[in-house]
This record gives C-alpha cells, sequence and structure tokens, in this order.
C-alpha cells in the first residue's frame, strides 16, 4: 500500500508543488518583495500591520523562490486552474491541492495584514479544509494506522489486572488520529478509564466533544498548552499510560520543555506516541507555516533548517536526553514519504516547575457585580433597561458561540479568559454580521474592558 501510494502520487506531488513555487514567486513579486526588509514598506504602503512572524516566512519564501523562473502570471493561473481539477480527482492529493489553492490565493491579503491566515485554513471557523490532510489519504492513513498498532501493542502487553488505561491527545485538533484509535479501542472500551482529548482551541474541542463525545462516554476535552507545565493548567502528573501527539510538539517555543511537560503527565513506563514531520516541505510552508504557531520555536539549532521539524537523529538525541529509552521509529522506511513515527517510553524522572495556586479565570458566581455585568438586582432607570436588554442580548449571541452558558458570563471580562481563539474568533464574527453590519473580527481581538 505504501509503495503505490508513493508511485501513484509522487509525479502529481511534484507538479503540484512545482506550479506552487511559481504562484508564489508570482505573489511575492507583485507585492514587491523580493528581500526580507520589503515586508516593512508594504506594511508602510497598505497601513495594516503585518504580524511579526511573517518576516521569518518571507525570508524563507524567498529561498524557496531563488532562480524560479515566474512566467505570465495569467497563463500561470490559468494552468494551475486547469490542474486542479485534475489534482482534486485523486483522493491522495485533493486536500492538500485545495488547502495550497486557498493560501496561494489569500496570500496577498495575509502579507498586507488585511485577513489573519486563520480565517484562510479555517474559513468561517470551519475544520473541513484541514480535515483532510490528516486523513482519508493513503500516506496520512498508513502513518496513523502505524500510531495505532503502536497503542495496541502496548494495551496488550499489559497485565490482565492493570488498573484502567489512561490516554491523553495532545493537540488533537481535527481529530484526524483520534478517529482512527477510537474505532480501533472498541474491544477494548472496558479497560478504558479515561480519553482526554485537549488542545490549544476551545474550537478544536468543540469539534472533538461534537464528533466523539456521544459513542465515547471516557472522552474528556481539556484546553492544554504542552509548551507549559501541567500543573498549572490542571492536567494530572504522574497519570497517564499513553500520551499520543500528531504533528504537534514541533510548534512549541523550546523542545526539551514541550518534551518534559509531555513527559510529566505519563506513568513510569509509559509511552510518547508522536506522529510527525520528517523533512521542510514547500506545502507545509504555504499552509501551516502562515500560522503563527509554525514560528515559535526559539532552539533553532534542534530544528530541520527553514521549519520547526526535527529530523529522525534528532528526535532521539532529544528524546533520549530527556530519559525516554528506549526510542523506536516503527515507521522508518516511510520518512521519504515527510512524516515518522517515534514512540518513546517514560524513565518516570520528572522535571517540573513548583505550582502556583491561581485565581480562576472565569468567575462562578455573579453575588458581587462590578460596573458592566449586567443582572437582573440592577436598579433600572429607563437607559439602565435599554442598557441590560443590549447586554443580555450580546451576552447570548457570544455565549451560543463560545457553547458555554450565557450566565457564567460577566461583559466586563475580557473574552479570552472563555476560550476565545482566532478560530473562534471567525465564528464569532460571523454571527454578528448575520445581525449587525460591516463587524471586523478586529472588534475582538482589540477589545479589553
Amino acid at each position: 500500500m505504501l509503495t503505490d501510494a508513493n508511485q501513484t502520487t509522487a509525479y502529481l506531488v511534484s507538479e503540484l508543488e512545482a506550479l506552487a513555487c511559481r504562484l508564489l514567486a508570482i505573489q511575492l513579486h507583485g507585492l514587491g518583495l523580493r528581500r526580507s526588509e520589503d515586508l516593512l514598506y508594504l506594511t508602510t504602503q497598505h497601513g495594516n500591520a503585518t504580524p511579526d512572524y511573517f518576516h521569518p516566512w518571507l525570508a524563507e519564501s524567498l529561498r524557496y523562490v531563488a532562480g524560479v523562473e515566474a512566467g505570465d502570471p495569467d497563463e500561470l493561473w490559468r494552468q494551475w486552474r486547469e490542474r486542479l481539477t485534475i489534482w482534486r480527482q485523486d483522493a491522495d492529493l485533493a486536500a492538500r491541492a485545495q488547502l495550497l489553492d486557498a493560501c496561494l490565493t489569500s496570500l496577498p491579503s495575509l502579507l498586507t495584514g488585511e485577513q489573519p491566515a486563520t480565517s484562510v485554513i479555517f474559513p468561517g471557523g470551519s475544520m473541513a479544509l484541514v480535515e483532510g490532510v490528516y486523513k482519508n489519504n493513503r500516506i496520512s492513513d498508513y502513518f496513523n494506522q502505524v500510531m495505532i498498532e503502536a497503542a495496541l501493542a502496548y494495551i496488550e502487553s499489559r497485565p490482565a489486572d492493570a488498573e484502567p488505561l489512561r490516554i491523553l491527545e495532545i493537540g488533537a485538533g481535527t481529530g484526524g488520529a483520534t478517529a482512527g484509535l477510537l474505532a480501533a479501542l472498541v474491544p477494548w472500551r472496558r479497560h478504558i478509564g479515561e480519553y482526554c482529548y485537549t488542545d490549544l482551541s476551545t474550537a478544536f474541542l468543540q469539534h472533538g466533544t461534537h464528533k466523539f463525545g456521544r459513542n465515547n462516554p471516557f472522552l474528556q476535552t481539556r484546553l492544554f498548552d504542552v509548551s507549559r507545565p501541567c500543573a498549572e493548567q490542571g492536567i494530572a502528573t504522574d497519570h497517564y499510560h499513553l500520551v499520543m501527539a500528531s504533528n504537534v510538539l514541533h510548534a512549541t517555543p523550546e523542545i526539551r520543555q514541550t518534551l518534559r511537560n509531555a513527559k510529566a503527565a505519563l506513568r513510569k513506563g509509559g509511552l510518547l506516541m508522536l506522529n510527525e514531520i520528517s523533512e521542510a516541505s514547500l506545502f507545509t510552508h504555504l499552509s501551516f507555516g502562515l500560522l503563527e504557531g509554525w514560528w515559535l520555536y526559539r532552539d533553532g539549532a534542534l530544528r530541520i533548517p527553514g521549519c520547526p521539524g526535527l529530523s529522525p537523529a534528532g528526535w532521539q538525541a532529544v528524546l533520549e536526553q530527556e530519559g525516554f529509552s528506549p526510542v523506536l521509529f516503527p515507521a522508518k522506511k516511510a520518512h521519504g514519504l515527510g512524516q515518522q513515527i517515534i514512540l518513546a517510553e517514560s524513565d518516570g524522572i520528572v522535571r517540573q516547575p513548583i505550582a502556583k495556586m491561581e485565581r480562576r479565570a472565569v468567575p462562578q458566581s455573579t453575588t458581587n457585580k462590578r460596573n458592566g455585568d449586567f443582572g437582573p438586582e440592577q436598579d433600572e432607570t429607563t437607559s439602565d433597561s435599554w442598557r441590560r436588554r443590549v447586554g443580555e442580548y450580546l451576552r447570548e449571541l457570544v455565549a451560543s458561540t463560545l457553547k458555554i452558558p450565557a450566565d457564567k458570563m460577566n461583559l466586563s471580562r475580557p473574552l479570552e479568559e472563555y476560550g476565545l481563539d482566532s478560530i473562534l474568533v471567525v465564528r464569532l464574527t460571523n454571527a454578528f454580521n448575520e445581525q449587525f453590519k460591516a463587524i471586523d473580527s478586529a472588534l475582538f481581538l482589540k477589545y479589553r474592558p
């Protein structure tokens, strides 16, 4: 299956990336971006603030297009549209082609700061454009299956009287890896105590609950930033038997600290299972490379040049240094396809800072109301009554988008405290635009009480 997938898609992938590279050159040149410093002039010209991470993105882009003869823009776009209809018919290439098309088309508005990358990659807050990249194509399905088989082998090796199995998935996202694993775990359901589905984004947690919650009563969802210590986020330490992450850990600032935090959640002898990129590619650069998380890394010496990924040798070295052994690569022969599976057993030695008690972000009571917290107990003049009704209307609209009880919201608090993120901002903007005219997402990003 793997060899077949490689042979049948290699030519089309090469063709796709070659045309994409020429279109990248056309888009950059059309904006006058021929040097890294030109981005500063572009920002001044258009009057919008281009996110800082586009500076390293542009530097890497210029390396990709160095020496590329772009040709006539109209003719090249015609070729792209013509070939796009063919790529969309290939199950192994369709999702990549559609995502690249959206990103390349929107590139000028992203680089001029007119819209955020999340609105392109997750249009309307939808996961549909990226889901197919992680599943339902032979290459992704192959690596997901290797992960599943490794998990099942671990489960089968456990004693018959072992405690209920606890699994933590870091950065579960659209559930591309989750779906196959949960299906494979059906025969073991009575042995599962917990499957904790985590992500940085509340939008992804909502997606996971909707997609998997009904048929898997052991499923829990939690916000979790693996670059931060577990304890300060309420993630149990020395708790999980399996910790898995697919295309996630590279998108963190310090890979050593990230591994320490993931390891802290594991029991001694527990298994860390990673599905990670094994090389830099134009596809990832032009898609997920447009997101800020791609450029968070500060330990460039450990990373593959031009991207946040680690080579297989890099993963082995840093995992062993952080107390994982053995470190195994069960899909080593397939690394040329751009992915790698890594299995690493924890020695149980944990390095975490002492947790500090923090104030809960979301108020649990409305007994002591502040200015801006509109409740029925307030004295109501005519203007107060009008203000209360508007406040309640807006509260209901925001609460329905964020999927939290309206009575738990305090309008005087930042929306980020209720899980608002860049993907949910898109959904919230769409919801407001159905009721009001010309609402821009910047309203929610800039607002502070």
